[in-house]
C-alpha cells in the first residue's frame, strides 16, 4: 500500500466503486423510460422490460456491475476482514476488471472524440442524462480506478505466475457476456422478423447488436470471428500488462517506504 495514506482514503475508493457504477445503470434506465431518446429503437425503452434488457447488452454495464460488486465486497472486508475470502481483497480479481475497464475506456473515448471531430452522431452522448452517465461511467470511474489500482498496489505477482494461474480471470466476466450477447442476437434475428426496425407491428424488438463490430450480418462471419478472437486475446494481454505495471508500482512504493525507514533509523542513531 502507498506510504502514509490513511485507510479511510482506501475506503473512499471502495465507496465510489460500490455506488457510482450501479447508480449510472439505474439512472440511465429510469430516464430512458421517462425521457426516451429519439431513434429507431430508443422509444422502445418506455417499456420497463425493454429498458432493463437494453442495459444488459452492453459490456460497460457488466463491467459496472462487477466494479460495484468489488466495491461492496471490499467495504464489507474493510470492516470485517474475516467475513470475505482473501481473493476479494487481492489484486487478481480487480486486475481482471481493470483489463476490461481499459478496453472500454479507450474504445469509448476514442470513438467519442472521432465522432465529435467528424460531426457524426454518437449514441450514448446525446441526451443530458446520457452525458452525465458517460462522464461518470466512461471517464471519471476508469481514471479513479487506475489511480486506486496503482496507488494501492496490493502485492507482487511475477508475470509467469500470473500468466499461468490468474490471467484467465478476465474471462470470468468476458466469456459469459459474449455468450449472452451472441445468443441474444441470434434469437432476435432468427425468430423476431423485423427486429431491426419498427415495421413489424405493435411490438418491435430491440437492437440485436450493441456494437456494430458484432454485427456478423454486416461485417461477415469471418471478420466477426477474427474480431471475437482478437478481443479475447487482447483482454488477456492487457491483464498481463496491468499485472506487470502494478508490480512496478508495488516495488516503487515499497522501495520508497524502505528508504524512509532507513532514514528514520539513521536519524535515530545519530540523535542518540
Amino acid at each position: 500500500m502507498a506510504p502514509n495514506l490513511p485507510k479511510k482514503l482506501e475506503l473512499t475508493f471502495y465507496f465510489w466503486f460500490a455506488i457510482i457504477p450501479i447508480f449510472c445503470i439505474v439512472f440511465d434506465t429510469i430516464f430512458s423510460i421517462i425521457e426516451p431518446n429519439e431513434g429507431t429503437f430508443s422509444t422502445r425503452t418506455q417499456d420497463f422490460d425493454i429498458a432493463v434488457m437494453s442495459q444488459t447488452i452492453y459490456l460497460s454495464v457488466w463491467v459496472g456491475m462487477f466494479t460495484s460488486i468489488y466495491g461492496i465486497l471490499n467495504i464489507i472486508a474493510f470492516f470485517k476482514p474475516n467475513a470475505m475470502p482473501q481473493w476479494v481483497r487481492g489484486k487478481n480479481f480487480f486486475t481482471s476488471i481493470m483489463a476490461l475497464v481499459l478496453i472500454e475506456f479507450i474504445v469509448y473515448n476514442v470513438d467519442l472524440i472521432y465522432t465529435k471531430v467528424t460531426d457524426k452522431p454518437f449514441i450514448g452522448f446525446n441526451t443530458w442524462y446520457n452525458i452525465i452517465k458517460s462522464i461518470l461511467e466512461h471517464m471519471l470511474t476508469p481514471i479513479i480506478s487506475f489511480i486506486y489500482f496503482y496507488v494501492f498496489a496490493k502485492s507482487l505477482i511475477k508475470t509467469k505466475e500470473y500468466m499461468k494461474k490468474y490471467s484467465f480471470y478476465v474471462y470470468i466476466m468476458l466469456i459469459p457476456y459474449l455468450t449472452y450477447a451472441i445468443i441474444r442476437a441470434f434469437f432476435e434475428l432468427e425468430y423476431y422478423p423485423g427486429v431491426r426496425s419498427n415495421s413489424n407491428g405493435k411490438n418491435p424488438g430491440f437492437n440485436p447488436f450493441p456494437y456494430p463490430e458484432m454485427d456478423w450480418t454486416n461485417v461477415g462471419p469471418a471478420l466477426f470471428v477474427v474480431g471475437l478472437i482478437s478481443l479475447i486475446v487482447v483482454a488477456w494481454a492487457i491483464g498481463v500488462f496491468l499485472n506487470w505495471t502494478s508490480n512496478l508500482a508495488y516495488k516503487s512504493i515499497n522501495s520508497y517506504e524502505f528508504d524512509n525507514l532507513n532514514k528514520d533509523v539513521t536519524n535515530n542513531v545519530k540523535n542518540k
